[in-house]
């Protein structure tokens, strides 16, 4: 018999007969599809970070969770992947419910707002400066640190319409507007 480990509205996740990996089900008119056959807990930060389930984020948030749920001593640069992709997302999900649209305004003007761009944008900005600045190790808790602190507490407590802090927004959306003169300075 399969351990149920995280459900969402519309997906399950089991753990695996033996080992340590899960399996993902979609409910589809109440029953069960599987969507994933094996997924490693360990791979979920890589796997979110990548981009792969942009598309779904139901699923993407379950993953997340059971993440939390099954690697019990995670390394910094999967805490890291893990906490980039958060904030990503709840940033994006708050432009899009703030603008209507996946577009920061920022002094004004508006600028159009995709998450490989944000992704590559935070990297640069802050996990290589920091690592830079900081060392592997001492870096990695830095950017951790630095994003985790982005992420409005009453989010972790599940209260309804909490994302990014209002610093953390700021800090986002000033990083959109940076990425995109230096695109155009670029193609200039």
């Amino acid at each position: 018999m399969k351990k149920m480990t995280s459900q969402t509205g519309r997906f399950i996740s089991s753990q695996r007969r033996w080992g340590g990996d899960v399996e993902i089900f979609e409910v589809v008119n109440g029953e069960q599809i599987r969507r994933h056959k094996s997924i490693e807990p360990k791979e979920i930060p890589g796997l979110l970070s990548s981009g792969a389930l942009l598309d779904e984020l139901e699923l993407s948030f379950l993953l997340l969770n059971v993440w939390q749920e099954k690697v019990k001593a995670p390394t910094i640069g999967e805490g890291v992947l893990s906490l980039r992709w958060l904030v990503l997302t709840l940033f994006i999900i708050q432009q899009v419910e703030e603008q209507g649209q996946p577009a920061s305004v920022v002094e004004g003007e508006s600028f159009p707002i995709n998450y490989y761009d944000l992704s590559n944008g935070v990297d640069f900005f802050l996990t290589a400066q920091a690592m830079e600045e900081r060392g592997a190790l001492f870096g990695g808790f830095h950017a951790a640190g630095w994003l985790s602190c982005m992420i409005e507490p009453g989010y972790f407590a599940g209260e309804p319409g909490k994302y990014l802090t209002a610093a953390g927004a700021k800090t986002l959306s000033v990083m959109v507007k940076q990425l995109h003169l230096m695109q155009e300075a670029q193609d200039a």
